[in-house]
């Protein structure tokens, strides 16, 4: 039996009529009361019993979750849920209009003055139930379609629907999406004038559409068109009412192709709302690459655990709520301030210890430090938006005072902040915030006196790199906003001058033969050589975590003999001269995860050091992960080397992807002249349009220095036990083109299940190399004249 009892506040009398024709559908409870947020306290149990309890409020709107208590034990619980009519109200609360209903509407009696609650299952116990109108909670609206949606059906469920069981009182989820709603009907609906008619500010709007924007036709149709505008729309109306707008890609449906992956059936609308999301600076969360991964681990027949049968688009109560989970995760993740509001996450507690246990190595836990939650606001400490110098110097005393307090954020506030370098120390985190712009100015006198760098693999004292650190422990840069340096200048020394070049000989002979590192002056005599945006040096404990790059001088972000690491959740664009996406050099124990590049290099880089600076310093690249990451174009999805002389070991790049070009997929470079080794190293399930080479190894790759610096002593890289597998591209020049160095040929390369649409030059070539095996390579087209051959393997070319 069922022990109820209710207290109610402040009852109003307004009744909304505008779904006369909604059917009488049963509740539990059900409460007369005006449109707004309700705080609801709930004390579940019994005396006579044990209990498990389960609450559902509105469209069965998950609130409790199965809540166990012992006969006799009482829990009590708060949540805040909203109620909503179909009215929409000007600023003094007349009526000025009412939205459309859809016709899937007037079977949901979520649009009326009743509120609802639904106590699931035989086992549940509600003691009290308190309800109280509240005016401070912040309010989470939902704009979406049917994957969002409060489905009334109980065999349907929806992401949203879920959401409310995550966030404690302080916050309340208002779902006004619809089943078949686009962009373009739901504004014309007048549902997106009645959120913003609704929102105050603090408030969030997440706006996650595309199924059915993809079915649109007639003028103006298409994710680049219509629907971006509606976006771009959305986004400026939820702004001006100082809410935070956060935009989400549309779920992956469970579509296969023939060889069991998942096939994308968005037709770029996902990246359309990315690229919306960027030139406004929006928050974005790819829950397109959440959920088909999610759909993509389970396989085929696992997969159907998450919909409803037969229909792969929506999503059973199991796929609603572990998508939910997504979306939160990606809210911690991003650092979106709704983070502090989180509760019953069942991550939550392990958030900073990271595993990858798919790994074909030992990849050990990586146990990232906990930042103390002290916030050290750079304004505070004299910063100011048009002054570099002033801001600079902010930084420097709000990086003391963080490191004396024991550690925590060195924040960074919303709005441009022009700036010098930005220097570390242990245990502090640069929390960039939402809105917020590291502008880092382009006089190179800022970055002076020297520090202790390098250039392209050799130790140096040159500019010092615009976020640098050096030998610190447990530092990090996270929050939603962006580091963008001024290029200006920087620029005029992409064309490497005859100084330069001048500088880059004094430099190679003095690493040659061992002149100390203190006294390799680079920043003098117009070396030229430009700093990087963010070096880590000789630093442990490193979290890159949710920030945003646009452009860099040099390499973008360089971890230099570093230990444990985590990059995870970044989105970086760089097109200038050198401007790699992240360089992973002489360091140990990474992890990077999740993350964009858009380079004007290589994209994730692997490295060790040039030549006899890197054999003096013996410390080789190993134990490295990189998962689930997106290049936009690159040089290479994956390089390695050629500054690799001390060694790279046990690397691990799986389910990646490029959505442009790039030259390369899997490249390792090196020469007579670097020694050192390369040895297991696999990448799989990878995929890219168009490129020259899936695979290559090249042992003679001296770009121009061939004849600039001399060979000052010859050592042959060691290459062992090398695999690529499950790659699948569009276009390519070769598939695999190896040229192995004949003192020390490569040995145990791996080429298995790839497959290219069409071959233009030649399918491979192989010199010097040993026990390869090839096996299921396939194309569609070679040279425009043959077409759907397929073969278990060819004979290595040589």
């Amino acid at each position: 039996m069922r022990h109820f009892a209710i207290v109610f506040f402040v009852l109003f009398g307004i009744l909304n009529t505008a779904f006369a024709q909604v059917p009488d559908l049963k509740h539990d409870y059900v409460f007369d009361v005006p449109e707004g947020n309700y705080k609801v306290t709930v004390t579940v149990g019994s005396r006579d019993r044990a209990a498990v309890t389960m609450l559902k409020a509105e469209s069965l709107r998950l609130v409790i979750d199965n809540v166990a208590t012992r006969k006799g034990e009482f829990k009590t619980l708060t949540f805040t849920v909203n109620k909503r009519d179909t009215l929409i109200y000007d600023d003094q609360g007349k009526v000025i209009d009412c939205i459309i209903p859809y016709y899937r509407d007037r079977y949901v009696p979520d649009w009326d003055s009743k509120l609802s609650f639904d106590i699931i299952g035989e086992q549940s116990a509600v003691e009290s139930l308190v309800i109280e109108p509240v005016s401070d909670a912040i309010t989470v609206f939902l704009c979406g379609d049917s994957t969002v949606t409060d489905q009334y059906d109980k065999v349907y469920s929806s992401w949203g629907q879920k959401l409310p069981l995550f966030f404690d009182e302080h916050v309340a989820v208002a779902n006004y999406s619809y089943s078949g709603s686009s962009t373009s009907s739901f504004i014309n609906c007048k549902k997106f004038k009645k959120v913003v008619g609704n929102l105050k500010q603090g408030d969030y709007v997440f706006i996650e559409f595309g199924h059915n924007d993809e079915k649109d036709r007639g003028a103006g149709a298409g994710a680049k068109y219509n629907y971006a505008h509606n976006l771009k729309t959305m986004i400026d109306q939820v702004r001006q009412k100082g809410a935070v707008p956060v935009l989400l890609t549309p779920t992956q449906r469970r579509n296969f192709d023939s060889e069991g992956k998942v096939h994308d059936t968005h037709k770029g609308y996902a990246e359309a709302m990315k690229e919306v999301a960027d030139r406004e600076n929006v928050i974005c969360i790819d829950l397109t690459a959440m959920t088909q991964k999610m759909i993509q681990e389970a396989g085929p027949e696992e997969s159907w655990k998450y919909f409803v049968q037969g229909d792969g688009t929506h999503n059973n109560n199991f796929g609603a709520y572990e998508i939910s989970k997504l979306v939160v995760r990606a809210i911690i993740d991003k650092n979106i301030p709704l983070k502090q509001y989180i509760r019953n996450y069942p991550e939550e507690k392990n958030s900073n210890v990271v595993t990858a246990p798919e790994a074909p190595f030992t990849f050990e836990p990586l146990v990232m430090f906990n930042f103390p939650q002290k916030d050290f606001n750079i304004a505070r400490y004299g910063a100011r938006k048009d002054d570099a110098k002033a801001t600079s110097a902010a930084f420097a005393k709000a990086m003391e005072a963080c490191n004396k307090a024991g550690g925590g954020r060195v924040v960074v506030p919303a709005g441009e902040w022009l700036t010098g370098p930005v220097h570390f120390r242990s245990n502090c985190n640069l929390y960039l915030d939402e809105g917020a712009v590291l502008v880092f100015d382009d006089d190179p006198q800022l970055y002076l006196p020297a520090v202790r760098t390098s250039w392209e693999g050799s130790e140096c004292l040159n500019y010092s790199p615009l976020v640098y650190a050096f030998e610190c422990e447990n530092v990090g840069i996270s929050g939603p906003g962006r580091l963008a340096p001024r290029m200006d200048f920087w620029k005029t020394w992409f064309a490497r001058p005859e100084t330069h070049i001048q500088a880059t000989r004094r430099l190679y002979a003095m690493c040659s033969t061992g002149i100390p590192v203190k006294d390799r002056h680079m920043e003098e005599n117009d070396a030229n050589m430009r700093p990087h945006l963010i070096q880590f040096n000789r630093c442990t404990n490193v979290n890159l975590d949710g920030f945003e790059i646009r452009e860099s001088p040099f390499w973008t972000i360089h971890l230099y003999m570093c230990k444990d690491v985590w990059a995870h959740n970044l989105n970086v664009y760089a097109h200038g001269h050198n401007n790699d996406g992240i360089d992973i050099e002489m360091t140990q124990h990474a992890l990077v995860e999740n993350c964009t590049f858009d380079q004007g290099d290589d994209a994730v880089v692997i490295k060790s050091g040039r030549n006899q600076d890197a054999w003096r310093l013996a410390t080789p690249t190993q134990d490295v992960v990189i998962r689930n990451c997106n290049v936009v174009q690159g040089h290479c999805l994956m390089g390695i080397g050629s500054e690799m002389a001390g060694g790279v070991r046990r690397v691990y790049m799986h389910d990646c992807q490029c959505s442009d070009q790039v030259y390369r997929l899997f490249y390792l470079k090196t020469n007579h002249r670097r020694g050192g080794f390369i040895e297991d190293v696999t990448m799989e399930n990878v995929s890219a349009p168009k490129m020259q080479r899936v695979f290559e190894i090249d042992t003679d790759v001296l770009y121009q220095w061939r004849d600039i610096v001399p060979t000052f002593e010859t050592a042959v890289t060691r290459i062992r036990n090398i695999t690529i597998r499950g790659v699948r591209a569009d276009q390519t020049d070769a598939i695999y083109d190896l040229k192995g160095d004949e003192r020390d040929p490569i040995q145990g390369v791996t080429i298995e299940n790839i497959h290219v649409g069409e071959v233009h030059k030649f399918l491979n070539n192989a010199v010097n190399v040993k026990n390869l095996q090839v096996s299921n390579v396939s194309w569609d087209n070679f040279g425009g004249g043959e077409t759907s051959t397929q073969i278990s393997g060819f004979a290595p070319g040589n």
